[in-house]
């Protein structure tokens, strides 16, 4: 009996969740850098991302405080002051372990919106479902925690009240079963989050090696719901208050360990940038379907060939799509980089194209003559005659 009144998690406990912490805390430093100094842009899911990071580390914070008075051990060891002191600070960090999952998730929805675009309708709003239903089931729980004894907030974590004060608080399990519930929906939303990115990989036109690339670091999500399966069979302790401090410890660390796995694997896929020279990455980069000459043009020849090089990585589907070209010219050219069926729901006014522009040098000056000829034929047909300076026809200006 000794030993068992000597056991303590608090340990235990404070190595997981900060360990776990300082992880997703060195993921999100490389994610910031990542949007900051290489992608040079920054977004709205990168700012919720640092935010849900923050109440993480508020409620390790209050963990650490809670360990102090008592968390991990039995509660019966603990002298009035520590059981006290002990629930107050457990109670208080909860609304902050909420919160943090939560804005993870939301942080990581907003990501999936701007990756699929305003055109895929049912993939948004199913989006900003998550979104609204994430906030009001998950506020709705940090709300219930603190009324279940009315305006006597501290009989929450001080039993004594209740005689002494008169206080009124409901059955431990009214937050049992909600938590039930909440942590059911949370590892549903979890599980969509899985779903998304892969049925937004599978319209697109990638090879199979890379989709497969994509969809493990986009589907990393199915761990969060693993996580927050077990968190939801922990919730079963929050009732057991005869030894409270010791039985809620499970609870906690599997808090931790979800809302740090939304945090890893939300911030994972946005580090492709890092990887340029990796050459799996450097080969299936693309940035909005814009390139970049990086070969000299041959000025001996009349038709030389630019080569294009891809500068980043970007999860949109219409940029792996062929498209449909239309000449606007001798020297210019039109793409639509939007596949057939989202072609199709545009107007013109709404098309996205991708214009490539190609000027070619050249020194002999024999050729003018030839440049000349095409001038006039070009007259002849209808077109407007060339306003480029005379180096464009093939000879230089005096």
């Amino acid at each position: 009996m000794a030993s068992s009144d000597s056991e303590n998690k608090a340990p235990e406990v404070l190595a997981i969740v900060w360990i776990l912490l300082v992880i997703s805390g060195f993921i999100i430093l490389a994610r910031v850098y990542t949007r900051v100094a290489v992608v040079r842009k920054t977004a709205l899911d990168d700012h919720l991302m640092v935010l849900a990071w923050i109440l993480g580390l508020i409620f390790n914070v209050f963990i650490t405080m809670a360990c102090k008075w008592g968390l991990g051990r039995h509660f019966w060891t603990l002298d009035q002051m520590h059981q006290v002191n002990a629930m107050h600070w457990n109670f208080v960090s909860q609304p902050f372990g909420i919160l943090a999952g939560t804005i993870g998730r939301i942080s990581f929805s907003v990501s999936l919106l701007r990756i699929i675009g305003p055109v895929d309708k049912i993939k948004k709003y199913v989006l900003y479902f998550i979104i609204i239903f994430q906030m009001m089931i998950n506020f709705s729980t940090i709300i219930l925690i603190f009324v279940q004894c009315g305006k006597t907030v501290d009989a929450i974590w001080d039993p004594s009240l209740i005689k002494t004060a008169g206080a009124k608080c409901w059955s431990p399990d009214v937050q049992t079963y909600y938590g039930f519930f909440q942590s059911s929906v949370n590892a549903v939303t979890d599980l969509v989050l899985t779903i998304l990115p892969l049925w937004v990989l599978w319209n697109t036109q990638l090879k199979p090696a890379i989709k497969a690339t994509l969809a493990c670091l986009l589907g990393l999500s199915v761990l969060a719901m693993a996580a927050t399966v077990v968190k939801t069979y922990e919730l079963k302790n929050i009732s057991a208050r005869k030894d409270f401090t010791m039985n809620i410890t499970g609870l906690y660390i599997w808090t931790a360990v979800e809302f740090n796995i939304i945090f890893i694997d939300s911030s994972i896929p946005t580090l492709k940038p890092l990887f340029r020279s990796v050459r799996m990455f450097n080969k299936s980069s693309s940035r909005g379907g814009t390139y970049r000459l990086s070969a000299p043009v041959n000025k001996s020849s009349t038709h030389a060939k630019p080569a294009y090089r891809r500068d980043s990585w970007d999860f949109s589907p219409s940029s792996h799509f062929n498209g449909f070209k239309k000449d606007k010219g001798d020297s210019s050219s039109e793409e639509n980089i939007l596949p057939p069926g989202h072609y199709s729901s545009l107007s013109a006014s709404q098309d996205i194209k991708k214009t490539t522009v190609i000027t070619v040098d050249r020194e002999d000056a024999s050729l003018s003559s030839h440049g000349d000829a095409v001038q006039s034929e070009a007259q002849e047909h209808g077109r407007a005659p060339s306003t480029e300076p005379k180096a464009w026809a093939g000879g230089h200006a005096a």
